[in-house]
């Protein structure tokens, strides 16, 4: 047996190598050990295309992230800028405050629509807190 960082380990077998999906793996007989220096090889390997898929992976996430936000602030920008324009700017700096607050996308957009439906600032601000009040708590689409 081999001790590595303090832990006894056996050497490999074809079973293990087979899991992990080693090339040598097709070359190898069962019961046979694998030399440490191939072993060593097809380690290394495994690791390094284990690194790049998780990379491609991280990227591709934190890709679909970054666009989630870019969408939801402009989304934002863009209602403060119409509740500005129907309400004025302090309608719309108060709105813009509690758009921050919520979390879902979907809900946000509950806000353009009462934008237009809306007779007052105040009407609109209150349809606001309500959608951030159900929001904190995990509840459904605050009543319109």
């Amino acid at each position: 047996m081999t001790r590595s960082h303090g832990i006894e380990a056996k050497p490999p077998t074809l079973t293990n190598v087979r899991e992990v999906d080693w090339p040598i793996a097709d070359d190898w007989n069962e019961g046979e050990t694998m030399p440490n220096e191939i072993m060593r090889q097809q380690v290394d390997e495994w690791t390094d295309r284990q690194i790049e898929k998780w990379v491609a992976e991280w990227k591709e996430k934190w890709r679909a992230e970054g666009r989630a936000e870019g969408r939801t602030e402009g989304q934002i920008g863009m209602m403060r800028r119409m509740a500005a324009w129907k309400f004025g700017p302090e309608t719309a700096e108060r709105l813009a405050g509690r758009l921050a607050e919520i979390t879902d996308p979907e809900r946000t957009l509950e806000v353009s629509d009462w934008l237009l439906d809306c007779e007052s600032g105040e009407e609109l601000l209150a349809r606001a807190a309500r959608l951030c009040e159900s929001s904190a708590n995990g509840e459904g689409a605050a009543p319109g």
